[in-house]
């Protein structure tokens, strides 16, 4: 599976705003002092993205993310949904904007009570539909969930996929523009993961709708999302496109993310003793053809051993992205050239370990 190409890359003219924080902050009182769950968070979502947000444990993501429906109030700065100051809202005009936020969790939050059918309902015993209207808006979600044979079931018979299959139609139930997803995968096993994100994927390709998706595993973010933002105490310390992340992380705790979900990443934790004549590079390049070609090349021209110890290619959207983690084998002043080489080929190089010989 490969991430989406979100409408928001799609056409000539910038898609609007949807979601907007400016240096937002959040203090707690926690036995009487402050602590900081925000601080100074400036981020922009754009219509159609599908966007990530990912960091540790207590990074400030749920709390961020409750923001913009305003089940958390701001302490500073300002949180902006489709024009609009969540803080300046009335009460009637908050209930209404929530409507058009729909929002899923890690742990389904159905009411064991109700059937399927039943908990999916739940969201529209207000919104002035008839019943048979409202059979049949729950008719249509069941099937868009793939759940239509499981309508008079109640949550206790159904695997943790399909609870969250419920839990995606009842989000979906009032049309919403917005779709929020706190750790909607967390609980549940790799292939189910795989399924619901694939879901998540083709509703917003089929409805158009924004998703919000917090996670703290960068497989999630690479698997659906356009652009990612990572948290860490509070503050974001890397935000771009989900391709330019992968491909130049900036943060170390970015660096760590990706590097724990690549084998290239568990390549490079793997203990190397180096000859006094060796260097260690990470490579990465977008070209998946560029490393055989290259490291031939290198290894011709500069008449040295280049022995590749990991190799791994992946898809990002449609567009490639490979690493390679090799030993370079001669002189440092020859080794520096290969690098230099490799670099001026436009691959991003960084040197794991060097001998000084």
């Amino acid at each position: 599976m490969t991430a989406p190409e979100s409408t928001a890359s799609v056409g000539t003219s910038s898609p609007a705003t949807i979601i907007e924080f400016d240096n937002v902050s959040k203090v707690y009182d926690v036995d009487g002092e402050g602590r900081k769950a925000l601080d100074g968070v400036t981020l922009a979502i754009h219509e159609g993205d599908i966007y990530g947000i990912i960091g540790l444990s207590g990074a400030g993501k749920s709390t961020l993310v409750r923001t913009i429906n305003g089940i958390e109030s701001v302490s500073g700065g300002s949180v902006r949904v489709e024009g609009k100051e969540i803080g300046e809202l009335r009460p009637k005009e908050l209930r209404g904007l929530r409507t058009r936020i729909g929002m899923i969790f890690q742990n389904f939050n159905l009411m064991p009570s109700r059937t399927v059918a039943g908990n999916v309902e739940f969201p529209l015993r207000n919104s002035g539909l008839s019943k048979q209207e409202r059979a049949q808006r729950v008719a249509e979600l069941l099937d868009l969930v793939e759940l239509s044979e499981h309508s008079d079931k109640f949550p206790a018979e159904l695997s943790g996929g399909q609870k969250q299959r419920v839990a995606i139609a009842r989000a979906l139930a009032n049309n919403p523009d917005i779709l929020l997803s706190d750790e909607a995968t967390s609980a549940l096993d790799p292939l189910t993961t795989e399924a619901i994100l694939a879901l998540l994927k083709n509703l917003q390709a089929k409805l158009g709708i924004t998703i919000v998706v917090i996670a703290h595993q960068m497989q999630v973010i690479k698997e659906i999302c356009n652009r990612v933002a990572v948290l860490e105490h509070g503050t974001v310390v890397e935000e771009n496109d989900v391709y330019s992340v992968f491909a130049n992380p900036q943060a170390d705790l970015t660096k760590q993310f990706i590097a724990n979900t690549s084998a290239l990443g568990q390549g490079e934790n793997t203990a190397t003793e180096l000859a006094s004549d060796e260097t260690l590079i990470k490579m990465q390049y977008v070209d998946q053809n560029v490393s055989e070609s290259l490291i031939s090349t290198a290894s011709r021209q500069f008449d040295v051993d280049i022995d590749i110890r990991f190799a791994e290619v992946s898809q990002i959207g449609s567009r490639p992205l490979g690493g390679i983690i090799a030993v370079i084998k001669g002189s440092a002043e020859t080794r520096e050239k290969v690098i230099g080489y490799f670099r001026s080929r436009s691959v991003n190089v960084e040197v794991l370990e060097a001998s000084r010989a």
